[in-house]
């Protein structure tokens, strides 16, 4: 092994570069009689590496310094280290102090007791398979096993409390989620879960945020349970969930942003909740299979483009929908020809110079069943034969 070295002002030696081929690494303590403190950002370059052997003089390691060891089996740290540690041969260097996970392997055992896992602790480590998160662990940190194509299930304790952004992003086999309907999560952050290969989730009850492209790119998420006291879904949460064929979306939430199910192509029926602010065009944009829109109230904060964007057969509003909706559901059913949504609840909100509008319109368009409906219900709502002008 060759190291090439940083000779520190204070007498300490900071390794900058490890260069070999053998597949057993010994950090040494000293150099030139100088103790080995420091091990540089991505130090080690030895991709063949299995077995790492950390001196108690080593105090400082940089993020990332071991991110080119992918084949790694045995981690250990030399006890009497005042900074890390590898209690019960786990596998992997602890920071002591906070109890964090800073590097790991494909035979990493998290003790009981962590309570970190670090960033990029396990990035790209391929050979991952099965890891046990214990109950003690309240946070995963940005980008931890971000890669771990191999990597299959993953179950949450009610303590987990932070999952940060592109946690298990790329983990392609990951088919296996589960949280504690009680657990102290309340968000699911950017990208956190992306590309991923699960069918369903079911999010824990005190969420409240689904940050952007939360659950983007995974095609065969079948089914997804949001929770009542979700406030916020960021753009992208969905999109190119291939498998995906309803969402329902909880009274609790407020904000929705851009694209949120962009690219669903299975995705067939939506169901409104009562609080949202606004839905923009691009909400379910290549969404060409949905049919169904189901609103648990009236639906002002829709964007009217956003009905010329699918092809609807079907909208389920409330009773009292109001006059400005029941006219553009009229509308949308005309143009497009589908007679279920020529409903009463919707006609009685028109008035009588309206209906020789939506008269002449289905004449244009050579459509017979509505001009008929129109004329009816005209007739029953004026009392008698119809004196429009068309």
């Amino acid at each position: 092994m060759r190291f090439n070295y940083i000779e520190n002002r204070n007498g300490t030696i900071t390794i900058d570069e490890i260069i070999g081929t053998g597949d057993i690494l010994f950090i040494p303590s000293y150099i030139n009689n100088h103790p080995v403190t420091t091990l540089s950002r991505r130090a080690c370059k030895i991709p063949a590496l299995k077995e790492l052997y950390i001196p108690k003089t080593v105090i400082d390691i940089h993020s990332g310094a071991f991110y080119f060891c992918k084949n790694l089996e045995k981690i250990v740290v030399e006890k009497g280290n005042p900074v890390y540690d590898s209690r019960n041969d786990c596998n992997a260097i602890i920071e002591t102090l906070s109890n964090k996970i800073i590097f790991g392997c494909m035979n990493t055992v998290i003790p009981e007791g962590i309570r970190i896992i670090g960033e990029a602790a396990f990035r790209e480590i391929t050979k991952l398979r099965t890891i046990n998160i214990p109950d003690s662990v309240t946070k995963i940190e940005h980008e931890a096993f971000m890669g771990c194509a191999r990597l299959k299930k993953i179950n949450f304790s009610k303590n987990i409390k932070c999952i940060e952004s592109y946690a298990f992003i790329w983990c392609k086999k990951l088919s296996n989620v589960t949280f504690d309907p009680d657990s102290e999560l309340q968000e699911i952050d950017t990208e956190s879960f992306g590309d991923c290969s699960f069918k369903e989730i079911i999010l824990p009850k005190n969420i409240k945020q689904v940050k952007p492209g939360a659950f983007g790119n995974c095609k065969k998420l079948e089914k997804i349970v949001l929770n009542d006291g979700l406030e916020m879904i960021g753009e992208y949460a969905f999109a190119s969930c291939e498998s995906l064929k309803e969402l329902r979306i909880p009274d609790s939430v407020k904000t929705i942003g851009n694209w949120i199910c962009k690219d669903c192509v299975n995705l067939e029926t939506v169901y409104f909740g009562k609080d949202i602010v606004e839905y923009t065009p691009g909400t379910f944009q290549h969404c060409d299979k949905i049919d169904t829109f189901i609103f648990a109230n009236d639906f002002s904060f829709i964007a009217e483009e956003l009905l010329y964007t699918i092809s609807l057969k079907r909208i389920v509003t409330p009773d009292n929908v109001c006059r400005k909706n029941s006219l553009a559901i009229l509308d949308y059913g005309l143009r497009n020809k589908i007679t279920e949504m020529l409903e009463n609840k919707y006609m009685d909100q028109m008035k009588e110079n309206e209906f020789s509008i939506f008269i002449e319109q289905s004449i244009k368009l050579e459509w017979p069943e509505g001009t008929n409906r129109f004329m009816a219900f005209y007739n029953r709502k004026f009392g008698g034969p119809s004196r429009l002008k068309i």
